[in-house]
């Protein structure tokens, strides 16, 4: 926990530096988002996506069945590192 706090001062006194001046609230919390979503967890993401792919490519090269023609809406909020307070 502690490391994740340096790096993420790290990051922020470095953003800091490249805009010139001081940070507004308002983009260090943006920034602080940004710095924790680094330690998201990827694995389950990239595993329903790519069997959600692999589903359809088949759907569509067998001409079996129909291949999805609508909105697929994944929500991905657990993946994030879980200090995250909200």
């Amino acid at each position: 926990m502690f490391v994740v706090w340096l790096l993420q001062s790290e990051f922020l006194g470095t953003a800091a530096r490249l805009h010139g001046s001081d940070l507004d609230d308002a983009m260090k919390v943006l920034l602080t988002e940004l710095c924790r979503t680094c330690r998201g967890r990827l694995n389950p993401v990239s595993a329903v996506f790519g069997g959600f792919v692999g589903q359809e490519v088949l759907k569509a090269c067998s001409a079996k069945f129909t291949p999805l023609n609508q909105f697929l809406y994944m929500d991905f909020c657990e993946v994030g590192s879980e200090d995250v307070q909200r």
